[in-house]
């Protein structure tokens, strides 16, 4: 009726449930024609079912807000996810104000733009490791701060990589309770040699 008396063609998305209790989702849209003295003489559309691709969104949705809970709630970390292309496509983090970057990260920029030239070379060289299915751990400092970076291949549901997540914890202070408790056994080592 919206259509008719707009005079506009429209598109509806909808879920309907099968009597077997499926649940699927449809996407319908129509144009009204219009006789010579502007009746509405019929009504032309198409309706699919778009279920695939609507799971599809709502696993993806899922999926980021569980990968951006994890980030919150790790402490002195930070989490970022790259497409193939090098293109940011999440971050989140306690830390990630901390971090030091070439240009303000947001979704879409390049990691070459994210990045110094020394930095872009290393990161670039572990995502492309890591999106042939090498799962990465390394230790770099920062800012005269450690961190622990893992670069983790990221699979669909058929077993391909279409993203790589990088965590960054900063591990400097276990670092330092390290090279203490290093520092008084080797010290202990000592007294007990005299």
């Amino acid at each position: 009726k919206r259509a008719v008396s707009q005079r506009k063609s429209f598109g509806i998305e909808y879920r309907i449930i099968r009597p077997n209790n499926d649940i699927r989702y449809l996407y319908g849209n129509a144009k009204v024609f219009y006789d010579h003295i502007n009746d509405s003489i019929k009504l032309v559309g198409t309706i699919q079912d778009i279920t695939e691709l609507k799971n599809a969104t709502i696993l993806l949705e899922k999926t980021e807000s569980i990968y951006k809970a994890i980030a919150k709630n790790v402490p002195d970390a930070a989490l970022m996810m790259f497409n193939k292309e090098g293109n940011l496509i999440l971050f989140d983090g306690p830390i990630i104000e901390k971090l030091r970057f070439k240009n303000q990260p947001v979704i879409g920029i390049n990691i070459k733009e994210l990045y110094d030239d020394l930095s872009h070379l290393s990161t670039k060289k572990y995502l492309e490791k890591a999106f042939d299915g090498e799962e990465i751990q390394l230790e770099k400092e920062i800012d005269y701060r450690c961190y622990k970076m893992s670069f983790v291949p990221v699979k669909n549901i058929e077993s391909e990589i279409f993203s790589v997540m990088l965590v960054m914890q900063d591990i400097s202070e276990i670092k330092e309770a390290q090279q203490d408790l290093e520092n008084k056994v080797d010290e202990l080592n000592r007294s007990n040699q005299d």
